[in-house]
């Protein structure tokens, strides 16, 4: 019992000083959908998200960051070799990252992050012969990893680039591979 109170005294404690590590961003993500994801190699999908991301900096260079994701626009394609117009809706993604970099000067700080991200997709193709629909909708589980750049510029406040690779799977083991481009603006607490 002695061990748990020191414990959450220690954390206690601590927690000033982990508070000045706090943030929060937000803005626009544009998701770009490999397109073997619907057989079609050539395909340009390309879905929009809004999203907001919370996070903590444990030092100049670590720290852990969780980001959820909502769609807000359809990637579309019409496959004129299989003659199919196809549509892939990202309803959700959220992920749990950590990051790691350093700081270039007082306002830029450049880095990487890796994490497990998770998400719901639904896909529909349509035969533009016969009309005929398939629609399939799911989860999908994986890794996500990429780039960060935050730009401060002012007291607190900073804008964000990321690129992350989202290298998932649905249950069945199909893989859904996208790239994701975001920009947001955030807050340092």
């Amino acid at each position: 019992m002695k061990l748990v109170l020191s414990a959450l005294a220690a954390a206690i404690t601590a927690m000033p000083a982990m508070a000045d590590g706090l943030y929060i961003n937000g803005g626009a993500n544009i998701v770009e959908i490999d397109g073997e994801v619907l057989s079609n190699p050539d395909g340009q999908y390309q879905a929009t998200m809004l999203f907001a991301n919370a996070g903590l900096d444990f030092t100049d260079h670590l720290g852990a960051e969780f980001d959820i994701q909502a769609g807000i626009s359809d990637a579309e394609e019409t496959d004129d070799f299989y003659m199919t117009d196809d549509r892939i809706r990202i309803n959700s993604l959220a992920g749990f990252y950590a990051k790691l970099g350093v700081p270039l000067a007082d306002i830029l700080w450049v880095g990487g992050r890796v994490g497990a991200v998770g998400g719901d997709v639904r896909v529909s193709i349509r035969d533009q012969l016969t009309g005929d629909t398939f629609r399939r909708s799911g989860e999908v589980a994986g890794l996500g990893y990429g780039g960060v750049a935050t730009l401060d510029f002012a007291d607190g406040i900073f804008m964000r680039f990321d690129y992350t690779r989202y290298a998932l799977e649905d249950f069945d083991g199909v893989p859904f591979d996208a790239d994701g481009y975001s920009l947001s603006l955030g807050m340092r607490f």
